[in-house]
């Protein structure tokens, strides 16, 4: 997304987003009120849905067998469509 000329996010500041909301025709006083209201809710926004999220991360420092991935990108799980069997090159006319 771009704002004014800024690509990077953290480099556009309140400023910016005012030029911006001016050009959309909105007030000044408005865009700044939203964008307090935005900025102040942030951080409880990333906290809740953090907090709705079950945790199917791993906790310690070792890695988790991933050995049913690696079956089924060989071809070898019974949830293969072709059987098992190798899979088949795909020409292009």
């Amino acid at each position: 997304m771009k704002v004014g000329d800024e690509y990077r996010f953290d480099a556009i500041s309140k400023a910016d987003l005012i030029v911006a909301a001016r050009k959309l025709a909105l007030t000044e006083e408005w865009a700044a009120h939203r964008i307090d209201e935005i900025r102040d809710g942030v951080a409880e926004a990333f906290a809740s849905a953090a907090a709705l999220v079950q945790s199917p991360f791993r906790t310690s420092g070792r890695r988790r067998s991933c050995g049913h991935r690696r079956e089924a990108r060989l071809g070898s799980s019974s949830t293969n469509p072709r059987g098992g069997k190798e899979r088949q090159k795909q020409t292009y006319a």
